[in-house]
């Protein structure tokens, strides 16, 4: 199943990405998300910069059904590789894995922080996949819409502090 998100910033993509990789930016995504608990690594070598994630989510936003068949909370691990060109854009790969209790789900795609009229714009398009018999379809549904709000909430912390930012 596809997984598309794209949003517009009122800053370039270097501002763009120093808040994505910036510890107390991510800080305030997770509590947006209302996760119990995160862990942040940032690589930075040869043009690229990895950010790997680890969050730890509570499934209180998903159906009944499905959260019988996680529990709780579900650990997810996300990394975004990305590799800068010579036009100040960033290009690179998502992927984002969960499992728990023996089901996997995971989203692969790609990911663009580009340059545009004076701001940036930031897209995913990546696929959702799960292994769930039965209801794996409505599983997959239902990560999508899950990686949406988490992409949205994380573009409205992007505003609020870029906007800040702008202000200063």
């Amino acid at each position: 199943m596809k997984l598309y998100f794209g949003v517009d910033y009122p800053a370039d993509p270097d501002q763009v990405m120093r808040l994505m990789t910036d510890e107390s930016f991510v800080a305030e995504c997770e509590r947006e998300l209302e996760s119990t608990e995160h862990h942040l690594d940032v690589t930075r070598g040869d043009g690229r910069v990895v950010v790997r994630l680890q969050r730890h989510v509570p499934t209180d936003g998903i159906p009944a059904v499905f959260r019988s068949l996680v529990g709780p909370r579900i650990v997810v691990v996300e990394v975004r590789d990305w590799a800068a060109d010579s036009h100040g854009d960033y290009r690179g790969t998502l992927v984002a894995d969960a499992d728990t209790k023996g089901r996997r789900a995971r989203i692969e795609g790609r990911v663009q922080l580009l340059a545009n009229d004076g701001g940036s714009h930031f897209q995913v398009d990546a696929e959702v996949k799960a292994s769930v018999p039965l209801v794996g379809k409505q599983v997959r549904r239902a990560i999508v819409d899950l990686a949406k709000e988490s992409l949205h909430l994380e573009s409205v912390v992007m505003k609020r502090r870029l906007q800040a930012e702008l202000a200063e």
